[in-house]
């Protein structure tokens, strides 16, 4: 073995700041796959003259215990011209054209994951294998700018490495960033899939296969409606459809949008629907379920355009931010964003009117399927004795003599403090008028789902304003993509609980009060 040493200057300063960088898990160890794909991509000649079927292979390992973790490329590795590049934060690669052109992706990423972590590498015309250690208390307790390069031969020294070329970079003494679950694999799994979904496309010019916890990633493309135009339908005689339209626009500046708008055969809250925004082959904005939904594009939440419009927009000359979550130019993009949506609306392809106006008739089928699953979802729950006992106790509680004269006390205090988004409207009954304020807030602490409060404004004017509570048990179990029917059912069980109790009915708001505590148990609540 031998040594060198590499430059890490300007060190300290920077890697106190790039140490916290606003990345997700996801878009950290996207960091790491961009650098294997870029070498791969620069070196693909000379990889596949050793094998003309080369494929890139990138594994990502985690220990049992998620105590450390390993990921491990077979690209070109880093070769000595390099090595400044590689681990100077802020040193610009030569080709900033490519997927790691800031020159901080590693070093931000490894030790947002890690205080220690140390990297192999084998590069394709070096018979050594180069190790370089990485501890961020030293660095700065020492104020060190330069580090050890190790230098293993292949033929002298034993050291571990899977590849006959390539990287390997493993994290230990994890900070709070670190993966800790099954379910972070399995979002960071949906993520990577859609981020780099071209360059693992089978079809695609690349041959490059990505592996998380021993799962190679895979990306499924949503159907695309094929139906006919909404004016048309029920005519057996009309034409269907495909509902997707391209387009490619040049833009001042040397900026250019390219891409493809559709609308989903199947809606979708917050899975499928909304947009990717690639930069350079992969998704910079609106990966996995986090997808980018212009209100221009998409229309308000909840609305049918909203769950069908899809699609996926490829910019170019449009610079981004060193983590690559974000664009520089505001103004450019919010332009992008407008032509886009002039282009979909004048396209002979009407997609948005056809998403804000398309049905789909239900049939008798989907019903027994929709049916049969609830059924057997609740069944499951019924037959579960703790949840059966907890709802007995819980109807034990019930005592309608004495809850007829409680009357239901709303902190409106805590309900602006936690207030997630509202709307209002007005209509007429009985020669008044009434505004209602309907109004999503966030309450851990309270049992009410669905609450209200009511007064008289001046003239005959009622001002009603209309509470759910997204925090509430039931809002936990079913309202994670799509709460608009239960605003619908809100509004009308306090109207209508309104004007009974208005019309001489005792005890209206008992049946509320109910529905608020059974809905909490984990019979109807799950």
């Amino acid at each position: 073995m031998s040594n060198n040493t590499v430059s890490i200057k300007p060190g300290i300063g920077i890697y106190n700041v790039i140490r916290h960088t606003n990345y997700s898990k996801w878009t950290a160890i996207s960091e790491f796959i961009d650098n294997s794909i870029q070498s791969y991509l620069e070196n693909i000649v000379e990889l596949e003259k050793l094998n003309e079927n080369f494929q890139l292979n990138i594994f990502i390992t985690f220990k049992n215990d998620f105590t450390s973790f390993t990921i491990t490329d077979n690209a070109a590795g880093i070769a000595d011209d390099r090595f400044e590049i590689a681990f100077r934060p802020a040193k610009k690669h030569l080709k900033s054209s490519g997927l790691n052109e800031f020159g901080l992706g590693m070093k931000s990423a490894s030790f947002w994951f890690a205080n220690k972590w140390e990297i192999k590498t084998k590069a394709l015309s070096e018979d050594v294998i180069k190790k370089v250690s990485f501890d961020i208390d030293k660095i700065m307790n020492d104020n060190l700018s330069e580090l050890d390069v190790e230098k293993y031969s292949l033929v002298k020294d034993q050291l571990k490495f899977d590849f006959d070329h390539g990287t390997q970079l493993d994290f230990f003494d994890l900070t709070d960033n670190k993966i800790r679950t099954r379910r972070d694999l399995t979002d960071i799994k949906k993520h990577l899939s859609s981020i780099y979904r071209r360059y693992i496309d089978p079809n695609s010019p690349y041959k490059i296969n990505i592996w998380l916890d021993r799962d190679v990633l895979k990306y499924k493309h949503p159907k695309i409606l094929v139906a006919p135009h909404y004016e048309k339908a029920g005519d057996p005689k009309a034409k269907n459809i495909e509902w997707k339209i391209n387009f490619d626009l040049e833009l001042e500046g040397g900026k250019r949008i390219k891409g493809k708008a559709a609308l989903l055969e199947k809606m979708s809250a917050s899975a499928n629907n909304g947009f990717s925004i690639f930069r350079r082959g992969r998704v910079i904005q609106g990966s996995g379920d986090e997808k980018f939904r212009p209100e221009q594009w998409c229309g308000p939440p909840g609305q049918f355009l909203y769950k069908r419009l899809c699609g996926e927009v490829e910019i170019f000359g449009f610079d981004v931010t060193y983590d690559k979550g974000a664009f520089h130019g505001q103004n450019e993009f919010d332009k992008m964003i407008d032509l886009v949506k002039h282009l979909m609306e004048k396209h002979r392809l009407p997609i948005l009117k056809q998403g804000r106006n398309y049905r789909v008739k239900d049939t008798i089928k989907n019903q027994k399927n929709v049916a049969n699953k609830a059924i057997d979802d609740f069944d499951k729950v019924a037959e579960n004795r703790k949840a059966i006992k907890e709802f007995e106790k819980e109807l034990s509680k019930i005592d309608v003599k004495h809850d007829i004269d409680k009357r239901e006390k709303i902190d409106k205090k805590s309900l602006q403090k936690n207030k997630i988004n509202d709307t209002t409207f007005q209509f007429m009954w009985e020669q008044e008028q009434w505004n209602v304020n309907v109004l999503i807030s966030s309450v851990e602490s309270s049992k009410e789902l669905i609450s209200y409060s009511i007064e008289k404004s001046e003239g005959s004017n009622k001002e009603l304003q209309i509470v759910l509570n997204s925090s509430h048990h039931f809002m936990k179990s079913y309202g994670h993509n799509d709460i608009a029917p239960y605003i619908r059912i809100a509004v009308a069980l306090c109207i209508s609980e309104i004007i009974t109790s208005e019309s001489g009915v005792i005890g209206a708001g008992l049946i509320r009060k109910y529905i608020n505590n059974l809905l909490s148990t984990e019979l109807l609540g799950n």
